[in-house]
């Protein structure tokens, strides 16, 4: 069958409103028509051919992340362009220091609180921190998920090539870790 997502019925739940993509452009970015596209430029024409199709939208009109209503007005204005000192001076007393990382991430409110980090890395490092803690609160041994990495359907026998591939940042995996703590 030639029809998008084999002709079933689909579901998509997003946020237009979202940042624009790290590095990227966003799916109703139109490009310039060129002689020869490269793959990632094929890609992303694809994906906006099959979302042009989409034939009827619901829009949740209603905030339900955060309750703090100046926190709120901050992004509000940080997504049209229009921030304020005031929401830069907001936005410090949010940081947290490198050397209260580990005492701040236990403690409330950090340890429930929503951190917004501009790099990969560091939310992967954030997150490795918060199964530690869990693990330290409850005892109980964390388990580290190893991805099983393939090369055209067969496992990779060279240990340095699958080292390498375990570390890569997960922005270079499509957000698939190398390795997945958990605390059961």
């Amino acid at each position: 069958m030639d029809a998008p997502f084999g002709g079933v019925n689909m579901i998509f739940f997003g946020d237009y409103l979202q940042y624009s993509p790290v590095l990227d452009k966003p799916l109703y970015h139109i490009h310039a028509l060129a002689q020869q596209y490269n793959e990632r430029q094929i890609e992303m024409q694809c994906a906006q051919k099959i979302i042009s199709q989409i034939n009827c939208v619901v829009e949740l009109n209603q905030q339900m992340r955060t309750e703090d209503a100046r926190y709120l007005e901050l992004l509000t204005r940080l997504r049209d362009g229009k921030s304020t000192v005031e929401d830069y001076q907001l936005l410090c007393t949010r940081v947290i220091g490198a050397p209260n990382l580990k005492i701040s991430l236990q403690q409330e409110p950090w340890s429930e609180a929503p951190i917004l980090v501009f790099r990969n890395t560091l939310r992967t490092q954030l997150n490795n921190r918060v199964v530690l803690n869990k693990a330290i609160e409850t005892g109980i041994r964390p388990v580290v998920c190893v991805a099983q990495d393939y090369i055209r359907n067969k496992a990779i026998d060279d240990s340095r090539l699958r080292k390498a591939i375990l570390e890569l940042p997960d922005n270079k995996t499509e957000h698939l870790p190398g390795y997945l703590p958990l605390v059961p």
